[in-house]
């Protein structure tokens, strides 16, 4: 007889394509882990995997299998939560992931509005790296997650959560220190600093768009890639070169051994992303996921009528 357990199993084999991994992450011993999915193979009566020693593959009829299973433990995950929240004596925190090194106070005051607006659902904080977000709102690990933007988020939900203004960043002292505020056409001239496209996609992907829009097709000066923003901070305060930031950030951790000077370019902006994954076959957003999306929402709205 087929039994959850056989679909959490073969689950975990064909996302992660790869039985030592799969078994490591359930976590479970590996030869109970291979009978398992061999006695739903026997049940189901076709191959869902192909095993060889180059590694693990999804067959067709495994793709098809897989997706199915995921719908059965959406409906099995929705079910429990909609039955604890209409009970009233448990409810589950909301699981909010939240890409690391993303520190804007913006992201404090959502957290700390919700908190005391809607203290009767809690919210779990879960820092993740932001190429493994998208991963973790599919599988339903998380709720809602915030980064500065995925550029591929197939299946998922993505907007604006909120905006701040970009800084060009610099060793104090350097010549255009003085400045009240830059141009672009100032900073394209200059060695630059930039987020590492492995660490910060999102990041990368604005600030680069933002740069050879202004570059018109002229060469770019990458002095050095910064794969953490304390590398960022480091290359740049010791003279490397300049490099963009957004105000929420640097209200964070302004430096003295920095300066910072302010772009007038009004596109100049770095946006910070929501995501969530939406419900299959067009069923209603979980409650608390619906109203956590609309505070957001809110305090963006409310944000944006009151920007001069």
């Amino acid at each position: 007889m087929i039994e959850l357990r056989h679909l959490r199993y073969f689950r975990a084999v064909a996302e992660e394509q790869h039985f030592h991994r799969a078994a490591e992450r359930i976590p479970m011993d590996l030869s109970a882990l291979s009978r398992a999915v061999r006695e739903l193979e026997d049940y189901v009566g076709v191959e869902l995997l192909v095993r060889s020693p180059a590694g693990t593959r999804i067959t067709p009829a495994g793709a098809r299998m897989l997706e199915e299973v995921r719908g059965v433990f959406d409906a099995i995950e929705q079910a429990t939560r909609g039955a604890r929240e209409v009970d009233g004596r448990e409810r589950l925190p909301l699981r909010i992931g939240i890409a690391d090194g993303l520190i804007q106070p913006m992201l404090s005051q959502c957290l700390a509005l919700w908190r005391e607006r809607v203290p009767e659902i809690g919210l779990e904080l879960i820092e993740l790296r932001t190429l493994l977000m998208a991963e973790a709102l599919r599988r339903e690990e998380i709720d809602v997650g915030f980064t500065f933007g995925l550029c591929v988020a197939e299946g998922l939900v993505q907007e604006p959560a909120w905006s701040y203004s970009l800084l060009v960043l610099m060793r104090a002292g350097h010549a255009l220190a003085g400045r009240p505020t830059l141009a672009l056409s100032d900073v394209i001239d200059q060695p630059l600093i930039v987020c590492d496209p492995a660490y910060k996609p999102g990041v990368h992907h604005q600030v680069d768009r933002l740069l050879r829009k202004e570059a018109d097709g002229a060469e770019l000066t990458i002095a050095g890639n910064a794969g953490s923003l304390a590398s960022f901070m480091t290359q740049i305060g010791a003279g490397y070169g300049v490099g963009l930031v957004d105000v929420g950030h640097m209200q964070s951790m302004a430096r003295p051994d920095l300066a910072m000077v302010p772009l007038a370019d009004p596109e100049a902006e770095l946006v910070t992303h929501m995501l969530w994954k939406p419900p299959r076959d067009g069923q209603p957003l979980h409650a608390s996921v619906r109203r956590f999306v609309e505070h957001v929402r809110a305090m963006r709205d409310a944000s944006a009528t009151a920007a001069p």
